[in-house]
């Protein structure tokens, strides 16, 4: 089984020390396969780029995909993405809208499905508003919690109405950074704790979608 793990910057690792959640799948799986030869033979491709919106994401799913195609191996989807959608500018304006994005969503969703009928969505992960308005690098670009969990919602939606796998993951990052526990690298991208929690919430859900 192929896995291919779209996303952007925390998809592709920022700022985990051991590579990412997506990483620490690879590195959970690859464990598995060594100890038990005759076990399900399941490869991770991390598939993330940091700045990926879901605009960009469309445009490079189906060659990234058909160059992974290998004679017998199925694939399955995994898909986080969203935050570079949800940021506006210091004067209000909107990069994307959450009915726009739902649109793109649902059309990751159909360009999945000719595929694979395993395919699962990554919730949003919060941020850290108190280092995220503005965002250090981009004194333009603001994140807040608000818009991320609208966004969040949409992807929930359109997943609960194509019937595909939804995975939340906002809630408990939130209640740990309210907790000020040291989960977070900068404002939008976690550390290598964070990045081991959300391999905590993700992978019993992988499980599922790839023994069914």
């Amino acid at each position: 089984m192929r896995v291919l793990v779209f996303g952007a910057s925390i998809t592709q690792g920022f700022y985990d020390t051991q590579g990412g959640w997506a990483e620490r799948l690879w590195t959970h799986y690859t464990k598995n396969l060594l100890s038990d030869s005759n076990g399900p033979d399941i490869t991770i491709f991390n598939l993330g780029i940091s700045g990926n919106d879901t605009p960009r994401l469309l445009k490079r799913f189906q060659p990234e995909t058909d160059a992974r195609k290998f004679p017998g191996e199925e694939f399955a989807f995994v898909f986080f993405i969203g935050t570079n959608d949800s940021w506006v500018r210091e004067d209000g304006s909107e990069i994307s809208t959450p009915e726009k994005f739902s649109g793109e969503i649902r059309e990751l969703i159909n360009q999945a499905k000719q595929y694979s009928a395993k395919v699962m969505f990554v919730g949003l992960a919060p941020c850290d508003e108190a280092r995220s308005q503005p965002i250090p690098w981009n004194k333009d670009i603001f994140f807040s919690n608000a818009r991320i969990s609208d966004f969040d919602k949409a992807i929930k939606d359109v997943c609960q109405q194509e019937g595909v796998n939804y995975v939340p993951i906002f809630d408990s990052l939130k209640k740990q950074l309210d907790n000020k526990e040291d989960i977070y690298a900068d404002g939008l991208h976690p550390n290598d704790a964070g990045h081991q929690l959300i391999f905590e919430l993700v992978r019993p859900k992988l499980d599922n979608l790839l023994n069914t």
